[in-house]
């Protein structure tokens, strides 16, 4: 099943999420994003061919467009949309006629060998319930890992949430009275992205020029050597709109020049 989302100068001022029920009972999310922008999505569509070739289709960008403009007093137009993505993801066949129906739900296949092991099949499932779907597979697993204890994952923050400050304004506010020669505002962008492991990127950097070659907006070089160690980036789109979105901040010039210094980096 393919999902796109269309990305707008902003529709919405503040920093409320709406959710829009569309005419065909989907309903629509238009998120605040990256400051100036608002995420829209998104769509639900059977997709059969290489999840290589993945992208956002004139009819999906209409169809999102359409759904704002049914209950914001603004008609944006496709010329509007600064940027588009899609995914790819596989549900579990419950026999629906229509995509919108299909179960977003997991299924759990345990087969065991006549060797005495086994082999769990997961089936479906979304990003978004992860950690309820991998201490479930590892309960259907326990009898094979007598040694396993009990779920903890409930409360565990992710790597980069233990801010180790009341709260994150806090913990901006911290870092930038540590590091008084960086840039408040490239600090707050560095720790939206990675929360409290700001402190293992930046390592001994004190100012600008310790952070390497500038690559646009809030990108600088140490963050991509990051990236590239600790979050597998290796091509410049993963650094410019997977792992960042500095991209939607640059004009195409500057994205073109980005993209030559990161084929440099990378």
């Amino acid at each position: 099943m393919k999902g796109s989302h269309i990305v707008l100068p902003r529709v919405v001022s503040g920093s409320d999420a709406l959710i829009l029920q569309n005419t065909d009972g989907r309903a629509v999310f238009v998120l605040p994003y990256e400051e100036q922008y608002s995420l829209i999505g998104t769509t639900d569509i059977d997709f059969d061919e290489n999840p290589e070739s993945v992208a956002a289709s004139p009819d999906e960008i209409e169809y999102l467009l359409d759904a704002v403009g049914r209950y914001l007093r603004i008609r944006s137009r496709v010329d509007d949309v600064v940027w588009t993505y899609a995914g790819v993801r596989a549900l579990y066949d419950d026999d629906q006629t229509e995509a919108r129906n299909v179960t977003r739900d997991y299924r759990l296949k345990l087969d065991t060998l006549s060797n005495g092991t086994a082999v769990l099949s997961v089936l479906g499932g979304k990003i978004t319930t992860y950690r309820a779907l991998s201490e479930d597979s590892l309960n259907k697993l326990a009898a094979f890992f007598p040694g396993t204890g009990d779920a903890w994952t409930k409360t565990a923050k992710l790597p980069g949430g233990e801010l180790n400050a009341e709260s994150f304004d806090a913990f901006c506010s911290q870092i930038s009275r540590e590091r008084p020669e960086l840039p408040k505002n490239l600090l707050v962008c560095l720790a939206r992205r990675h929360g409290g492991l700001t402190y293992d990127l930046l390592g001994d950097a004190k100012s600008s020029a310790d952070l390497g070659t500038h690559i646009g907006h809030d990108l600088y070089e140490r963050e991509v050597v990051y990236l590239m160690q600790h979050e597998w980036a290796r091509l410049p789109d993963d650094i410019l709109w997977r792992r960042t979105k500095a991209g939607l901040h640059l004009s195409r010039q500057e994205r073109l020049r980005a993209e030559e210094l990161l084929e440099e980096l990378l």
